[in-house]
């Protein structure tokens, strides 16, 4: 049973024990968001250090979703806003929407309407042809003047719409004069767009509606003038604003907000006009209708949310009161008939008042309520969403506030039996632990103020934009006031919240088309190399191995023999220098390696493996002069060294005529020497400790440079990755990272490599666009997972592993990141004057472990002149 108990307005709901959860809801959509943000993550803005605050969020016709925020930069008092764009389920951000001075899939909104100071935007829509319009106020130098401004489907301005993509209510002679302000903006049909909010006249304010046409005109069929101006009571003092736009199915159009009553008082206030933009005589008897609860004495209204419930025929209205004396604010909401009574069916009356503590079990302690949106599920029952203040005790553990989610019957009740409630009690006060951060427990960043600032309904799950501290207390000095005492700054929240376990399955996980194959343009072999090849005969585990000359096909030579041959590995080697041949047979129980010039090594190998069965046979020149460096200008210091073991495994030095030291190395580099990526005090110890344990190199250069393709190829990947878990306090959390492939030779021949560039400002290229050697990937930076200005470069060779016949990153559901040191080749390559390169054939799976069967020859890829300086 749910009693009901009013106290001093409020009316208290309490909650019944026993209830059954619907499974799986009220959790985060695991299958939304960047990979590993287990659906919530902090939108993309300029580096999180000042505040950015949410403003609103979209879904166009293609699944994509737009958030809407502020665009702060230090130092820059003319603040403007931006869009970004995600593409399905918010796994990458779309790259494609990219402006020119804006981070990674953002577009900049700057009104520039004559003011230097902060423009604002309130809300943003799409519209059938996936155009953004964006609503606000924009700085005129002299006062405000509401504005909507619209995007193409790209992103640019749409100089099609208004004056350069802009409309400016002060444009029209009407209101030249008066400040004015749009709340809200919808695109309606016909691609024609209304905005809603105030015009400020002296000392009254009045609602204002305006219905532009698809080229950004007002609509002359709208009013006669396409614009509408409403006083509720004729003149006075008025403080009359229009919040919330809803439109009707035939057309009409519904404005909610709040206005004064014939007492001066304020009342929520709602107008109903037609399709010509003239009051709709069926609401309310005049289309307009003032909504006291008695309160307005005591307590100031606000509506927050106004929505059509098509199912059920009715308006929703989503309100709150906010009290003079010392009591938390409290909520509310109204359904009504099409015609503006009061629907009686919910909760008796037709209006409720509640705060969210009231559900949930005791879930929190009392505090105060902020309903946002009302969002109608399509079967009478609806979300409430919004905002609960934390009590003192509840602060402590989760901050001062938390987004809420509410789920409501028809009548007002909450469903606590059978298989359809929703998150156990009806209600979720959502903790997002993991938006986490480097060096921070889980349970300390958890206690931030979350606020809901929009949210909508995605695929059947709810879409949560909130603001939220960037950090918890204690954590990073955002203001630079040399205390770590405050919060901050604010960051918009993205999450999404499984409503009803109904979504959509879409294994499209990333939401882009598969890497290009096509590996153009191709880079010549350089002068003085040959092909090799290495076959296999199933029938009776014989093998063969050949190394010719330029030009040659020694697989064909075998193939002209038996055309039932496998060819297992093929390749370049050096004519004259020196190559590094490896032969495993028995499935890898004998291993041999030799290195020599020329022929020699393949010579010394296949004798090596005479008697054997199942052999194949790799090999790899010791140089191939393919690659400049990445960076323009000079570096700060010397490159790190590549790490020949990122599984920790231990190696005997002795074996590259090196005295060991007094702990297990877990890490050679390319000349033989021991290191330690763990504590070099603590015997056996192979943890990572000092950001080594990589098979790539880091080179210091600091944001004066740019880096640079080092050589011809195609682009596979560039996007930011979200790495929050990884990124030091104070790092945008996106690191900036791009993928080229590159192809010497082609055909059965054809050596393939992968380049990796990290932690870049921004990323100047796209996904499949075609480079040079030299061209400008982006500039050197620190996001991400970094520490201090430097290029991170790494070089993967995707054909002849010592154990794989071939390597391919995984680029789907975000994943490039991993498994790739299967394939990694240290490009200056083995410079140790003793011993053989332990990356080809160290590091296999002999002991059905999970070690991937890794392995390369280290190769020098740089040409003459262009490699990094290593100590």
């Amino acid at each position: 049973m749910r009693g009901r108990l009013w106290m001093g307005g409020l009316l208290v709901l309490l909650g019944a024990s026993g209830a059954a959860a619907q499974s799986g809801t009220g959790v985060g959509w695991e299958e939304f968001g960047p990979d590993r943000s287990h659906g919530v993550f902090v939108n993309i803005t300029r580096q999180h250090l000042i505040s950015e605050n949410a403003q609103g969020i979209a879904v166009d016709s293609q699944k994509r979703i737009l958030v809407l925020n502020e665009w702060n930069e230090a130092g820059n008092s003319n603040a403007d806003c931006a869009v970004t764009r995600h593409l399905t389920r918010a796994r990458l951000i779309d790259m494609s929407y990219t402006g020119p001075e804006e981070l990674e899939g953002t577009r900049r909104i700057a009104p520039d309407l004559g003011g230097t100071n902060y423009d604002l935007c309130t809300a943003i829509d799409v519209d059938t042809s996936d155009r953004a319009v964006v609503s606000g106020a924009a700085d005129t130098g002299s006062g405000l003047t509401g504005f909507v401004a619209r995007q193409t489907a790209n992103g640019f301005n749409d100089v099609s719409f208004a004056t350069g993509g802009k409309f400016a209510l002060n444009s029209v002679p009407a209101f030249s004069s008066a400040g004015s302000f749009f709340n809200h903006v919808q695109a309606v049909a016909n691609s024609k767009t209304v905005a809603c909010g105030y015009v400020q006249r002296g000392s009254e304010r009045n609602m204002v509606v305006v219905r532009l046409t698809v080229n950004g005109d007002l609509d002359p069929s709208f009013n006669g003038t396409g614009y509408r101006e409403i006083d509720f009571n004729g003149g006075g003092s008025d403080t009359d604003m229009c919040t919330r736009i809803a439109v009707l199915p035939l057309g009409a159009i519904l404005l909610g907000g709040t206005a004064s009553d014939a007492f001066g008082n304020a009342a929520y206030a709602l107008v109903k006009l037609d399709v010509l933009g003239e009051f709709a005589a069926d609401f309310s008897g005049d289309g307009r209708l003032l909504i006291d609860d008695g309160s307005q004495v005591a307590a100031t209204p606000s509506l927050a949310d106004l929505v059509y419930d098509g199912s059920q025929a009715r308006i929703l209205v989503g309100c709150n009161l906010s009290f003079s004396v010392a009591l938390d604010p409290s909520s509310c909401i109204i359904a009504l008939t099409e015609s503006g009574a009061f629907d009686t069916s919910f909760d008796g009356d037709g209006r409720m008042s509640f705060r969210f503590s009231n559900y949930g079990l005791g879930a929190r302690d009392a505090g105060g309520s902020k309903v946002k949106r009302l969002l109608p599920r399509g079967d009478g029952s609806f979300f409430v969403l919004g905002t609960h203040t934390n009590s003192p005790a509840d602060a402590a553990e989760y901050g001062a506030s938390d987004v809420v989610s509410l789920r409501l019957e028809r009548d007002g009740g909450v469903r606590l039996f059978g298989p359809a409630v929703y998150s156990g009690s009806g209600i979720e006060f959502h903790v997002f632990p993991q938006v986490a951060h480097s060096g921070v427990s889980a349970a300390t960043d958890n206690v931030v103020a979350d606020v809901l600032v929009d949210a909508t309904l995605y695929r059947g799950n709810l879409l949560l934009l909130a603001d939220r501290p960037r950090y918890p207390n204690n954590v990073f000095d955002h203001d630079n006031d040399g205390n770590l005492d405050e919060p901050g700054p604010i960051a918009p929240l993205v999450a999404s919240i499984v409503s009803d376990s109904l979504f959509e399955s879409d294994f499209d996980f990333d939401g882009l088309d598969r890497p290009t194959t096509g590996l153009q343009p191709v880079i010549s072999i350089p002068a003085g190399y040959g092909n090799y090849c290495s076959v296999i005969n199933a029938a009776n585990a014989t093998s063969g191995l050949l190394a010719q000359g330029s030009g040659s096909d020694p697989c064909q030579v075998f193939l002209n023999t038996d055309p039932n041959l496998i060819i297992e590995r093929s390749g370049l080697y050096s004519l004259a220098g020196k190559n590094w041949v490896m032969g495993a047979c028995g499935g890898g129980t004998f291993v041999t390696i030799r290195v020599g010039t020329g022929t020699a090594p393949f010579d010394q190998v296949f004798a090596d493996a005479t008697g054997r069965s199942n052999c194949i046979y790799t090999a790899a020149p010791d140089a191939m002069p393919i690659l400049a460096r990445p960076y323009t200008g000079t570096p700060d210091g010397d490159a790190s060294r590549f790490n020949h073991d990122p599984y920790n495994i231990p190696i005997n030095v002795q074996e590259f005529a090196q005295t060991a030291g007094p702990y297990d190395a877990c890490y050679i580099d390319n000349k033989g020497r021991q290191h330690s990526i763990g504590n070099p005090d603590v015997p056996n110890q192979c943890v990572a400790t000092d950001g080594v344990d990589e098979p790539a190199s880091d080179i210091p250069v600091d944001n004066s440079s740019l880096v640079q393709s080092m050589a011809s190829g195609r682009v596979m990947m560039a996007v930011p990755r979200h790495v929050p878990t990884f990124a030091i306090p104070g790092n945008d959390p996106y690191q900036r990272e791009i993928f080229i492939r590159h192809q010497v030779g082609s055909g059965t021949y054809a050596e393939v490599f992968s380049s990796y560039y990290a932690h870049m400002q921004y990323t100047a290229v796209r996904r499949g666009d075609i480079v040079s050697a030299g061209t400008v990937l982006g500039r050197v930076g620190t996001t991400g997972s970094s520490f201090g200005e430097h290029v991170h470069v790494s070089v993967s060779r995707h054909r002849n592993l010592s154990w794989r016949k071939t390597f391919e990153f995984n680029f789907s559901g975000m994943r490039w990141d991993r498994n790739g040191n299967v394939s990694a080749v240290d490009p200056w390559g083995w410079r140790a004057t003793q011993g053989a390169d332990p990356w080809a054939w160290r590091f296999r799976d002999t002991a059905g472990d999970t070690r991937d069967d890794a392995g390369c020859f280290s190769t020098n890829l740089w040409i003459s002149g262009q490699a990094p300086p290593q100590n």
